[in-house]
Parts: structure tokens; sequence; C-alpha cells
């Protein structure tokens, strides 16, 4: 394990599970930071839905194998890292604490996994890189600027700092309507900023929209900078300007699998964004069964978030076929409760638990983990 939970506590508490990591965090946040991390795009459908669909999914356990040493190694474009899961891109890890992005980052790279970074850190990216030691496996998530200016000067600042993929945001041409940040009027802290923006730029989206003083100024804020117009093609164009591998992230369905392979995407990762884009769509982990059957015999990886809370849930995405698994609240109910600490036992939960997943299902390495290990629910 990376970090031992043996009586490791946190503001009093000894945590040994994500629920209770997240019931600490919750107590801490405030309104306006809980309401964000917290919230679904309208009605929640499909936030709770990510969370109930890995609880549709049985474990078929395998006895009497020497499981006695096990490797939980494999590979994410071509880097091999420790664990088959990492951190998923989420926005203003300052929110959690005043380390935020530089103290995931270090979590990250003590724990020989991949790391990818929000386009909306409250650090920079040059300033996450340093912070571990330009060490460890990072990619970059890409929103896409209407102005492509700003999209080339990302790009090309992710390559100078070795990160080494970018992930691109396919399902944010528009953002979902979350209403408790409507409701709480959320904006980030005076003292925080979108820290891979210039201020300039910054200080002219404010008060472009801090005119209106409605709803979610961030909401407000972001729709009006966003590039309603990406379309496939953009792959392309991000890989020559960037000189990185690609992964389309906000993949549901086969048929844009297919669409992004044609195009030249290395990876699609299977994501609804967490619930907080199109409310009422699948699971990301009902979806990944078409996704995998569609790009059967390609060298197109395939990742997965949405709704992982146990290291059996990232053995049960890897049976259904993912290479590799991202988690995204947990990480951030880490950061609020210990820093780098606090994520570093978020890492060691999920390890624990998946590596004793492994054990039970007689398998000593990530690559034997198969269909054959989980069945969907039948009654």
């Amino acid at each position: 394990m990376a970090i031992s939970l043996k009586g490791l506590r946190f503001h009093e508490k000894n945590l040994i599970t994500i629920q209770e990591f997240r019931e600490c965090a919750l107590s801490l946040m405030d309104t306006n930071t809980r309401g964000y991390y917290e919230a679904g795009a309208e009605d929640e459908i499909t936030l709770r839905e990510n969370l109930e669909a890995f609880n549709r999914i049985i474990f078929r356990p395998r006895f009497m194998v020497d499981v006695s040493k096990i490797d939980t190694s494999t590979t994410i474009l071509g880097k091999k890292v420790k664990l088959p899961f990492g951190f998923a891109p989420s926005a203003f890890h300052r929110l959690c604490h005043e380390d935020g992005e530089k103290a995931t980052a270090i979590a990250a790279k003590n724990a020989g996994i991949c790391m990818c970074l929000s386009t909306y850190s409250t650090y920079s990216m040059e300033d996450v890189a340093d912070a571990a030691d330009n060490e460890g496996m990072r990619m970059f998530q890409l929103y896409f600027p209407q102005d492509r200016s700003i999209t080339v000067d990302l790009l090309k600042r992710a390559k100078a700092k070795n990160y080494q993929g970018i992930a691109l945001t396919a399902d944010a041409q528009v953002l979902g309507l979350r209403i408790a940040d409507e409701h709480n009027k959320f904006k980030l802290p005076s003292h925080m900023e979108l820290a891979n923006f210039s201020k300039n730029a910054q200080k002219e989206k404010h008060d472009e929209n801090e005119t209106e003083n409605t709803g979610s100024s961030l909401h407000n804020i972001v729709t009006s900078a966003l590039d309603q117009s990406l379309n496939w093609k953009d792959i392309a164009w991000i890989k020559e300007v960037s000189g990185l591998p690609v992964a389309v992230k906000g993949i549901m369905t086969a048929e844009d699998a297919i669409l992004a392979q044609s195009h030249g995407a290395d990876a699609v990762w299977v994501s609804n964004h967490g619930g907080r884009q199109a409310d009422g769509c699948l699971a990301s982990i009902d979806a990944l069964p078409e996704i995998v059957e569609a790009l059967k015999g390609s060298n197109v990886e395939i990742y997965l978030d949405g709704g992982v809370r146990r290291g059996s849930d990232i053995f049960k995405a890897l049976a259904l076929g993912a290479n590799y698994v991202f988690v995204a609240r947990p990480v951030l109910y880490g950061l609020t409760v210990g820093g780098a600490k606090g994520v570093s036992g978020i890492v060691a939960v999920l390890q624990s638990e998946f590596e004793r997943m492994m054990k039970f299902a007689g398998t000593t390495s990530v690559d034997q983990i198969s269909k054959n290990h989980v069945q969907f629910r039948k009654w």
C-alpha cells in the first residue's frame, strides 16, 4: 500500500472508507463549495445512477489460487503506472485546501498514478508540475475556448511541462444546469483565480458577466467562453499543435467511440461528467460494454470515470473492459480533510480494497481481470 491507514487520523476521526472521508469533508466545506462539488445537473438522475449502477454488477469470486504476490501495475498512453486508477480532472482544488492541485499532484506522484489536471485549476499547470518535481504521469484536460490562440498557448505550455496527454472534454460545449450553484450564486473567492489564464482575460470575462449578477457567475463566464463549434476534426488539430496523444473525454455511445477512433483519438474516456452535464443519460459503467465492443481489436485505450467509490468499482470497470479508471470526488474529500496526506489516504483506501478484490478473484495481475469475474444482476 502507498500509505498505511492503521492509526491514521484526521480531525479526530479514523477514516477507513471513502464514505467516511466524504462525511468528514462535507462537514468541513462551506455551502458554496459543498454545493459545487456534490451537485449534479437538473434532477440529478444521472448523478444517482452513476452510484447505483455499480451495485447492479455482481462479483464472481475464484478461489484456491496462490495470491501471496500480486502486481497492480498497468500502463496508460504507454507509460507504466503502479495502479490502474488515477485522478480525474476537477476544478478549483483550493476550495478544498490551500495547497490545492499542488497537493493532489504530490499525492499522485507518490502513489505512482496518473493525474489529469483541469483547465480550471487554481494553480497553474506549471506550478502543479513543479510541485511534483516534474515527475509522474500527468495529463492536461482541455476545455475548448472560442479563442484558439488561448488553446494553442495551453497546449504548448502543457507539452513544455511534460504533460503526457491531452484529455479533450467533448461534453461541455454547453454547461449543464446545476441548481445548487444557481441558488448559491457560486463564484470563486476573491483570492483565487483561474490560474491557467491571464489576469486580463479573467477580468474581462468577469466584468462582462458580473452586470447580470444572477445565478452562478462561474456558469455565465464558462458558458460564454466555450466554443460550441468544436467537432471531430479538431482532434487532429489538437494533436498537431500539442504533439501529444489525445483522449476524448465524455464518450457515452458506441457511435461516438467509433467516430473518435476514426478521427485519430488515442483513447476514449467514458464519462458523463459526474452527472453534471446531460441529466437522464446512462451511468458511465452501463455505457462501457457497448464502447468496448465497438473498439474491439483497435489500439484505442478506454478509460472510465463516474460513481467510483470503492476498489471493487475499479475492479468491475476493468472486468468490463476499461484499461484505466479515474476518480474525482473522492480526491476532493481527501484533499479537504488532509491536503496531500488526505489524498494519499484516499489512494490507500482504494488500493487496499482493489487488492482484496484481486485476491478474491484469484487474479495476480491486472491483465488477468476479465468479464468472467462479473455479471449483471438478474433480480
